[in-house]
């Protein structure tokens, strides 16, 4: 149903149909290509939407059970279970699907290429690839493929940059780098270097291994971004300190993801949280 509903909406086609085939002034350009390379994160944020808690779930045990009794307490809550977009039977069996944890670098290059197709035939001179997750740096195979076969698109007839979203813990020498070489835009998601809300997985404190990335990225001159999340969780550590860390590691950006829970703003107030 969902592939119908796509292919209705011109935004896949049937590589067997020729009928399909998207035509060259479409009026519509296609100028950004998101690879999911991950469904599985190294962190355990208390607030993500990933998972719950920052827990993996495994797909015989609780996917059966979309409720409240996988938490400690119902005073954990950060994501309402029975309320939620990302809390779906479909969504987590696809996302904890063993065999969909990573992709695999031939399939990136694949998706790229297909995409790319479309970019060019719809007119576009230039596109946007961007590398996701979960943790995408999980699946560097897939990123370092797709930046060896694809450059900034001189092969391609269309010029292609690069962008990937980062918890920063698992960037190396190497990788920082390969990432300068292709003016790989990095956003590092990063609340405050004293929030508690972005633990590892074995809940140590993952501000080290971040700010090890961050270093990594300003000796290479990376152009850097820093993302923070403003939510219930982060609100006593979200201040000016995230400020100072940005021009101490040289990001050139700081963007703030708000809470999208109503309560959210019914707590705190839609004037403080602009403030």
């Amino acid at each position: 149903e969902l592939f119908q509903q796509l292919l209705a909406r011109g935004l896949v086609r049937d590589t067997q149909d020729s009928s399909s085939e998207l035509p060259a002034d479409s009026g519509v350009k296609v100028n950004v290509i998101q690879l999911i390379l991950a469904n599985a994160c190294n962190f355990g944020c208390t607030y993500c939407f990933e998972g719950i808690q920052g827990k993996e779930l495994s797909v015989e045990q609780e996917v059966a059970k979309i409720d409240l009794s996988r938490l400690k307490s119902r005073e954990e809550i950060k994501v309402d279970l029975n309320n939620s977009m990302y809390a779906s039977r479909e969504r987590l069996q696809h996302q904890y699907d063993p065999k969909n944890r990573h992709m695999k670098p031939e399939d990136a290059i694949r998706y790229v290429k297909d995409a790319l197709a479309v970019s060019v035939a719809s007119g576009a001179t230039g596109a946007m690839v961007q590398f996701f997750g979960g943790e995408p740096f999980l699946n560097w195979k897939a990123i370092d493929a797709v930046l060896e076969e694809f450059g900034r698109g001189e092969k391609h007839g269309i010029r292609i940059d690069y962008s990937t979203v980062t918890n920063g813990s698992l960037l190396t020498e190497a990788i920082a780098a390969k990432l300068a070489k292709y003016e790989v835009g990095v956003c590092v998601s990063f609340d405050s270097p004293t929030s508690p809300s972005r633990p590892l997985k074995n809940g140590d404190d993952s501000t080290p291994v971040v700010m090890q990335g961050l270093r990594l990225l300003q000796k290479h001159r990376n152009r850097v971004a820093i993302n923070a999340a403003l939510t219930s969780a982060t609100w006593e550590e979200f201040n000016n300190s995230i400020v100072d860390l940005a021009v101490e590691v040289d990001a050139g950006e700081i963007g703030v993801v708000v809470d999208f829970d109503p309560t959210f703003y019914a707590r705190f107030g839609t004037a403080n949280i602009v403030e």
